[in-house]
């Protein structure tokens, strides 16, 4: 079962994925190639599995960010914002 859906996930742009694969007798699963193109998985990536409670059957799997380093650009405004705050922030320590 090696298939693209129409159906959307929460980015319209993305496409919704369903593949399958085996768990081998050393607890180990190869993530299917349509699965790692579609998130431009690259061999090093670290993911996290999360099985809740209530949901027997059903796996989630997060890929952990390599870095964390630019991740909020832009939430906080342009850098000249970011500057004026910081300046503000300071100039209120000598308060």
């Amino acid at each position: 079962m090696t298939a693209i859906k129409n159906s959307m996930v929460n980015d319209p742009t993305t496409p919704m994925v369903e593949a399958e694969s085996e768990l081998r007798a050393k607890n180990q699963i190869t993530m299917p190639k349509l699965v790692s193109e579609v998130l431009k998985a690259r061999a090093g990536d670290r993911f996290v599995w999360v099985v809740e409670d209530g949901e027997r059957g059903v796996v989630h799997l997060h890929r952990l960010q390599a870095s964390y380093a630019g991740s909020m650009a832009g939430v906080y405004g342009g850098p000249d914002e970011v500057d004026a705050y910081l300046t503000a922030e300071r100039e209120s320590w000598d308060e």
